[in-house]
């Protein structure tokens, strides 16, 4: 029954490190700088919505930069969970061990927060005013479903 209840402690201790590292990563959001869009329709926008054929091509170069970025912080994060697993797994570990993954960990989450903003920045300079509120604007139908949807959950 003690054994039990160690290996279920040890399996929560898991969960809770996962949802620790997946929750703070900075560009692991929901699409491109947690607005929801996929990376897809992203590029659909600015090629549909960016009138300068150099400031488009710009623009697509910013978000071929970000999928980079992202896929090389992805590979650095399975990392650090490989690391994180081997020292949950050995039971000889000491705390220092785990923090020392804790520290790569947040080191890992605030370099890719400053690529994010850096690279919405860049992305931002690419575009006018009027593109940029394009490239993020919800569809008209996208909209209205989202203010049913609201208006649902309020009861009305």
């Amino acid at each position: 029954m003690a054994n039990l209840r160690r290996k279920q402690r040890g399996q929560a201790l898991i969960i809770i490190f996962l949802g620790t590292l997946l929750i703070g990563g900075a560009m692991g959001g929901s699409g491109v700088f947690h607005t929801g869009q996929q990376v897809g329709e992203l590029r659909e926008r600015i090629s549909n919505g960016v009138g300068d054929p150099l400031r488009r091509e710009a623009a697509q170069r910013t978000i071929d930069a970000l999928e980079d970025d992202v896929k090389a912080y992805a590979r650095e994060r399975t990392a650090v969970e490989k690391d994180a697993f081997a020292v949950l797994e050995n039971h000889g570990s000491k705390r220092s061990d785990m923090e020392a993954v804790f520290a790569r960990a947040d080191a890992l989450n605030g370099k890719a927060r400053e690529t994010f903003l850096a690279r919405r920045e860049e992305l931002r300079s690419r575009v006018n005013t009027e593109e940029w509120a394009l490239l993020w604007a919800p569809g008209q139908e996208e909209s209205i479903e989202a203010f049913k949807r609201y208006g649902e959950k309020q009861g009305n």
